[in-house]
């Protein structure tokens, strides 16, 4: 067997262990390793029929016809979204491009002639040593990082990007033109460069990940002011009933004395009425979401704030109260502030709360004032300013959600949907 299919055989399954560490994936491992094992098969089977049949163009047509084999299969199996995925793959596949280089320096400084064998043994020792250095040290502190952030990969993907295609450019300029050392100078630079761009980049990800667990600790003390604030009406609540008890007492007592049955069935009947209006303040079976409902609820009302009310959710939702109190507190507290400031006659809050295909939806619709900044044909307020929007985003793409605010003809509308099958992390 030549070493070029010896090497083959190897390469493909240390990508599929690679990019398996970088990620969350979608499906459990024997899954996993039964399509990445048909994805090598396919992948040796293509690069070998390229090498028979076009000797003089197999190399390249193989690398970019398996890069896109492996980055399909990667974002089919990987469980992220869609620009962590895109970052994660670009940053493996430099840091492979960025091996190859090394491991033919290496070949140049000790062997002086190009040695195939001794390449790919090179190559596949780095690799395996990256990865259990990768286990050792880095794969811990890098999801931790990773899970924290939510937003801004774009822009790193641009740059992995570009750092790859210098790589690229590199590897197709060694196999070329076999460099000289002083040639071989200014590419151990250049990947020392690019090394350095990545390690500002986890830097810059770091005070990322400390600025959004100082969100997270600030959202978790708003929620629990909100519980004690809750627990504090609640006892209010109790003692304004204990102390109105004595007084019902003594006006039914008095009604009772005075032979007065037409006046006493009356206010019996009030009675009942207002108790009867205070039971039918449940909303659905989630106390978090009910709980939040209720609260506000009863305070649009006594600002004389006309709600409808339709939830439909079930207990167990697997999404934290503190991030259910941070997206629906937030946008009832809105949408009341919204009905104040609009200085209108009629003021009105709807909340339709529902799940539909594996996502929990919250929709939340309330009077706003008319003079609204447009866009296009919509009114589109600037959602991105004010700690409570920056909240709800937050909350929701932690469960890979997302959200959306417009306004038109004099109603605010926001919608969060949150994905019910994905896990916090």
């Amino acid at each position: 067997m030549e070493v070029s299919t010896i090497g083959l055989i190897t390469l493909f399954p240390l990508h599929a262990v690679s990019l398996s560490m970088l990620g969350r994936l979608r499906y459990s491992k024997g899954v996993t390793a039964v399509i990445w094992g048909i994805l090598c098969i396919c992948c040796l089977t293509v690069t070998l029929l390229l090498k028979a049949f076009r000797p003089d163009l197999w190399v390249d047509s193989a690398y970019l016809i398996t890069i896109l084999l492996f980055f399909v299969c990667y974002a089919w199996l990987s469980e992220e979204n869609t620009p962590q995925m895109v970052f994660l793959f670009f940053l493996y596949s430099s840091t492979f491009l960025a091996t190859c280089i090394f491991s033919e320096f290496i070949v140049h400084l000790f062997w002086k002639d190009q040695s195939l064998l001794i390449s790919t043994i090179i190559r596949r020792v780095l690799q395996i040593g990256e990865i259990f250095l990768y286990l050792r040290w880095g794969k811990e502190r890098f999801d931790k990082v990773r899970n924290a952030i939510s937003e801004g990969w774009w822009p790193l993907n641009l740059i992995a990007v570009m750092i790859q295609t210098f790589e690229g450019m590199i590897m197709v300029a060694i196999f070329m033109r076999y460099p000289q050392m002083r040639e071989w100078i200014l590419i151990l630079f250049a990947l020392t460069f690019f090394g350095i761009i990545y390690g500002v980049l986890f830097r810059t990800m770091s005070l990322m990940k400390k600025t959004a667990e100082q969100e997270e600790a600030r959202q978790r003390e708003h929620f629990l002011k909100w519980q004690l604030n809750m627990m504090k009406s609640a006892e209010e609540d109790a003692r304004r009933i204990r102390h109105d008890a004595r007084h019902h007492d003594l006006v039914i007592a008095d009604y009772a004395k005075n032979g007065k049955i037409q006046e006493l069935l009356q206010y019996l009947d009030e009675q009942e009425a207002e108790q009867r209006r205070g039971a039918n303040l449940k909303f659905c079976e989630n106390r978090a979401i009910n709980s939040i409902l209720v609260s506000y609820v009863s305070k649009a009302e006594e600002q004389g704030i006309s709600t409808s009310v339709q939830a439909d959710v079930k207990q167990d939702t697997g999404i934290r109260d503190m991030d259910l109190t941070a997206i629906l507190g937030n946008l009832m507290e809105n949408a009341v502030n919204g009905c104040l400031t609009s200085r209108k006659a009629e003021r009105r809050i709807e909340v339709r709360i529902h799940t539909r295909s594996g996502k929990l939806v919250f929709t939340v619709r309330n009077s706003c004032s008319d003079d609204l900044r447009f866009q296009g044909e919509k009114a589109q307020v600037n959602i991105r300013t004010g700690t409570g929007i920056q909240s709800i985003l937050r909350s929701a793409r932690l469960y890979n959600g997302e959200a959306d605010f417009q306004g038109e003809n004099g109603v605010f509308v926001s919608r969060v949907l949150v994905n019910l099958h994905t896990k916090y992390q």
